[in-house]
């Protein structure tokens, strides 16, 4: 019977290997990533509700044997494809992929013969699009933990000024009454989405004109508590507005917070109360570019959306 010979390349960042150097096996495969809700719904009965969080290929591994003249060569250069921390292509014929080497080890024998083991990271499967979720798939549940966390502020800030103005009562109403009637949000229609923005924009101006004035003369405890709840208000209600734009495809400006000291895991459990903490304070340090979770100087923060 006759034997079709190996033809197909097999090469990483441009470095081929071929006969035992090849490995015997490796994996290729797609994880998804699923968040699993379980609740009482509205009459009262247990339910399931199960969010895509998107696919990702895994990551693959294997051991093999560099043999010939070029054998020390090639695991000098395997080697520095983990030093360099790049991206490059894994190709095994048709098979194509974008990795990053994570680990690589070499067993000298001798200089023609050189046990490997590589681990790498699959960045990128160019072999077909991965399964995507719908965009809009779970959008309520962020942007419903936003606009909860601005209901949680206006509470305080009636509790903290009994004098609110009428115009942010009327509209804070308005835009309630609204996101009632639109949820779930990922099924609203794009009038109802659009008429949320307005509202939020509207609402924002409002707080805006309310805060300016506490900010530039509040100095006894009680003006700086209707700051404070002001500010967490105002910010909320901005990440909910963002939000809505993004679903629209639209950009928006990314609220800031100003912070004298004290660390992200407390801003985070204040912006986005029904966000895992340690993931949105995570979030917030990368927006910043901060490696570190504790504020010891007065700095402005970005609060970037979660879009779960």
């Amino acid at each position: 019977m006759a034997v079709t010979p190996q033809i197909w390349t097999f090469s990483i960042g441009g470095i081929s290997l071929s006969r035992f150097e090849l490995p015997q096996e490796f994996d290729v495969g797609v994880e998804g990533h699923v968040a699993v809700h379980r609740y009482i719904n509205e009459q009262g009965a247990s339910a399931t509700v199960v969010h895509g969080l998107g696919s990702y290929p895994i990551p693959t591994e294997w051991k093999g044997r560099l043999r010939g003249a070029t054998a020390l060569k090639r695991h000098s250069q395997l080697q520095n494809l983990v030093a360099t921390q790049v991206v490059t292509p894994l190709v095994y014929g048709p098979l194509l992929f974008d990795v990053m080497v994570k680990s690589y080890t070499g067993t000298v024998r001798h200089q023609l013969m050189v046990d490997y083991h590589i681990s790498m990271v699959v960045v990128k499967e160019r072999n077909g699009s991965l399964p995507i979720p719908a965009a809009a798939q779970s959008f309520d549940v962020g942007t419903q933990s936003f606009f909860d966390t601005a209901q949680q502020s206006y509470t305080t800030l009636v509790a903290q000024d009994p004098a609110l103005p009428a115009a942010i009562t009327t509209s804070f109403g308005n835009l309630s009454s609204a996101v009632t009637a639109a949820y779930p949000l990922k099924l609203a229609t794009l009038a109802q989405i659009t008429s949320l923005v307005a509202l939020s924009a509207g609402l924002n101006s409002q707080l805006s004109a309310y805060i300016q004035p506490l900010q530039n003369n509040a100095v006894v405890e009680a003006d700086l508590a209707k700051l404070d709840a002001a500010l967490q208000l105002d910010a909320a209600i901005q990440l909910f507005y963002i939000n809505l734009r993004q679903l629209l495809g639209l950009g928006a400006t990314t609220p800031t917070v100003s912070l004298r000291r004290g660390n992200l895991f407390t801003l985070a459990a204040t912006y986005y109360p029904n966000t895992d903490t340690a993931t949105a304070a995570a979030l917030i340090a990368q927006a910043n570019g901060l490696d570190d979770f504790f504020i010891r100087t007065p700095k402005t923060l970005v609060l970037p959306p979660i879009l779960s």
